[in-house]
């Protein structure tokens, strides 16, 4: 099932590609718009058992940075992009022997993401956006239980509406709203004492919501430096995944499964362009 889902993925992203080389040839197209973003994201995970008892809760500030290219061609744009998030998050969880157990976990979370739109007119954007989540978390050691990495790996599909209000030249106010459905996924763990284990992770949904100014010339006005400044929220859920056995050598010793993960996240971001 997660074969077929990715490779339904991966299809759909050849399709945004050839979608992107053709624009240039069918529409007039502005300027190429090189984006930087910076900015902090308050960042809080939780996982559930099935009886909705929270077993982990982590929380902390991550510094968060991206790059992506895009450009406009008639009515429809795209926009490829990369981003990166990384610091220490503080954990609260349970351990094995049910103990309450405090550390920290080390997180560096990478996302490539590919997006296609249709300007509706000069006010409405409708889009859809593919985007490749790579995490690693890295539970550190404490007196009252041995850390261990994981590393997850999922896709997000989203579709997205986006409005634009102007204020006055050069300055507007904006706000988009995304909806997206995640497929099953994989994590891969390294758990104290049994062999490497891969794990699945249940489908879940996403919801970004973002709203902020933009200033500046526009990429239809030819080379400039356009700038935004908003403020963003995303939740994430995941269902828990199937149980997997595992192995110490080639003993079985038990199995495991991902719980339902909830994950919070609020950003506030600089954005600058440079339009060539």
């Amino acid at each position: 099932m997660l074969s077929r889902s990715l490779a339904g993925i991966q299809y759909g992203g050849v399709c945004l590609a050839c979608a992107v080389v053709a624009l240039p040839v069918q529409a007039e197209c502005s300027g190429w718009q090189l984006s930087a973003e910076a900015g902090l994201r308050a960042s809080r995970l939780s996982e559930y058992s099935d009886s909705g008892q929270r077993l982990v809760r982590e929380s902390g500030t991550l510094p968060a940075s991206s790059l992506s290219l895009a450009r406009q061609c008639g009515g429809w744009g795209f926009e490829l992009g990369l981003e990166d998030a990384r610091e220490s998050r503080a954990y609260q969880g349970v351990i094995n022997n049910q103990q309450a157990a405090e550390s920290r976990s080390d997180i560096a979370q990478t996302v490539w993401s590919g997006a296609l739109s249709f300007l509706v007119n000069d006010r409405w954007t409708l889009a859809a956006r593919v985007e490749n989540f790579d995490i690693d978390r890295r539970l550190r050691s404490t007196s009252e239980a041995q850390g261990y990495p994981e590393r997850y790996d999922y896709w997000v599909i989203s579709t997205g509406v986006k409005y634009e209000q102007p204020l006055a030249e050069n300055l507007s106010w904006h706000t988009s709203v995304w909806l997206g459905y995640i497929p099953p996924g994989r994590l891969d763990v390294r758990l104290p004492a049994v062999n490497p284990a891969r794990l699945e992770l249940g489908s879940g949904h996403s919801m970004q919501l973002t709203t902020g100014l933009s200033g500046g010339r526009s990429a239809t006005e030819g080379p400039g430096w356009p700038w935004s400044l908003f403020l963003g929220l995303r939740t994430q859920e995941l269902q828990a995944g199937e149980p997997q056995r595992l192995y110490q050598g080639m003993r079985l010793v038990g199995t495991a499964r991902q719980p339902r993960v909830r994950e919070w996240n609020a950003d506030a971001r600089l954005r600058l362009q440079y339009v060539f």
